[in-house]
Order: C-alpha cells, then sequence, then structure tokens
C-alpha cells in the first residue's frame, strides 16, 4: 500500500468527492468509473464504510457507473440470496436514505440475476425480494419489535406475493430465506457497525470491546479484579478507548511506538 493511496483512502473518509479527485490527480487512476471501483475494491480495507456506502449509493451518473463497476466485483455464483446480501452488507453500510438504497440494490440485483440464471424470472424480481429480506432482517431482530409483533412466516409470504413477474416464487425457497434470516441476522462486523462520526477514527485497523484494567485493580493476592469493558480503536499506531462505541473523544490513549503486543497465558 504505498502513501498515496493511504493519503486517496483519508481524503476519501473525509470527503469521497474529494477522495476521488485526488486518486485521479495524482495519477493513480483513470478518470473513468472502473479504475475508481477497482480502487475502492482493492483498499475496501482503508475506507470508512459509511461514506462507501454513500458513494455508491449516489445519484450522479458517475457514481452509478462506478457502484455497476463495484458490484461486477463480486462472485455470487452458487450462493443464496441472503448469504450474497450477508457478503455485499459487510462492504458497506446501507445508506439510510431509501433512493440510496434502491440504487445499490438495483445494481446488486442484475450482478446476482447474471450469475445466477434459472431461479427468478428477471433482475427485478430479486431487486423486491431484496428489499423484503432486508425489511425482514430488520424486522426479526429490532429488539423494541415485542415478539408477537414480528413478521410471521405467512405475512411474509403474503407481502411476496406475485413478485416474480406475476407469478409466485416457489413458497419453499421464501420459506428457506425467512428461517435463514430468523436464525442468522444480517449484520455488519460490530466494529463497522460502529464507525465513529470522527474521520480520525474511521477504518480502523482494528475495534472492539476489551477489558481495561488498570494497575490498581489488581488485589493483595495478586488476583486481577476486571474494570468495565471500554471501546478500544486501533490506528495510527496507537490504541483509543472509549466508554461507548458512538463517542466520537477517546477517554485515553496508549501509544504503541516500539511495542510488541502478543498472547500470553497468567500463571496459576
Amino acid at each position: 500500500i504505498t502513501m498515496l493511496a493511504q493519503q486517496a483512502a483519508q481524503a476519501f473518509n473525509l470527503k469521497p468527492k474529494s477522495g476521488i479527485e485526488y486518486l485521479i490527480s495524482k495519477g493513480l487512476v483513470e478518470g473513468d468509473a472502473g479504475g475508481v471501483a477497482d480502487f475502492l475494491f482493492s483498499n475496501i480495507l482503508m475506507l470508512s464504510k459509511r461514506r462507501l456506502g454513500e458513494y455508491l449509493g449516489g445519484g450522479k451518473d458517475f457514481n452509478r457507473a462506478v457502484c455497476e463497476h463495484f458490484m461486477s466485483k463480486f462472485s455470487f455464483e452458487v450462493a443464496s440470496l441472503d448469504d450474497a446480501l450477508r457478503t455485499l452488507l459487510k462492504t458497506f453500510r446501507l445508506p439510510g436514505e431509501a433512493q440510496m438504497i434502491d440504487r445499490i440494490l438495483e445494481k446488486f440485483a442484475a450482478i446476482y440475476y447474471d450469475h445466477n440464471p434459472g431461479i427468478f424470472s428477471s433482475s427485478d424480481t430479486v431487486y423486491i425480494l431484496s428489499f423484503s429480506l432486508i425489511m425482514l432482517n430488520t424486522d426479526l431482530h429490532n429488539k423494541s419489535i415485542r415478539e408477537d409483533k414480528k413478521m410471521t412466516l405467512a405475512q411474509f409470504l403474503r407481502n411476496n406475493r406475485e413478485i416474480d413477474d406475476g407469478a409466485n416464487v416457489p413458497p419453499e425457497l421464501l420459506s428457506s430465506l425467512y428461517h435463514r434470516i430468523k436464525r442468522n441476522e444480517i449484520r455488519m462486523a460490530e466494529a463497522d457497525q460502529h464507525e465513529s462520526e470522527n474521520v480520525a477514527f474511521m477504518a480502523p485497523t482494528r475495534a472492539g470491546w476489551l477489558e481495561k484494567i488498570p494497575e490498581s485493580f489488581v488485589s493483595r493476592v495478586g488476583q486481577v479484579v476486571k474494570d468495565k469493558k471500554r471501546w478500544f480503536v486501533l490506528t495510527d499506531g496507537c490504541l483509543y478507548y472509549f466508554l461507548k462505541p458512538d463517542d466520537n473523544n477517546p477517554r485515553g490513549i496508549i501509544p504503541l511506538d516500539n511495542i510488541i503486543a502478543g498472547r500470553t497465558d497468567n500463571a496459576n
């Protein structure tokens, strides 16, 4: 990974349009949608999942073209529709705006249909069912919705009646999708799900919950008394910790210069 690529990714995370302009001005990519999509897909670990979703869902012709090329990088052959959505939604975060989601799912549906001919009558069916599965996923796994109010299989089948160009998707296929979503929520990795609004902590090297144990918490008998969990973010050679993932300002910073981290077994 070159320094220019890192700088382009940082610029993208701050403002996607500026990041793309930087890429082109430095000759890292040609000014075409395919070259931009190649860079985004190849350097995805450095990119903000939120910003990437917003860019791919953009309404301008160039954004739409980049989204189409980006989707073509996936291989959805022999993948069930829910598994294809799982792969897609671990790559970037769906924007909150309905029109942006619509544009992304339209391109996704076209690729999935091309990779899996014969299952559905058209890409429109894939698009409608994908939207339905995302809504089902939210309904079944939203803790604020009471169990007796969650969508039933019968309701899901009724909601998707005659969506396959006027015909019904086989009920056994819909039933399988329903139960797979119910058993296994479609969700991003926790670190991406709680991505900070602060650009300094976007696309971290690693993030997650850890126990922060101050030295003063070691008891007289040598047993460690655990402090409360903290949300840690590793980026740019420093370990930052927060009280919760949505915090923008860290409660502490641990520099990692000249430090080697590894696992150790505590002696009994």
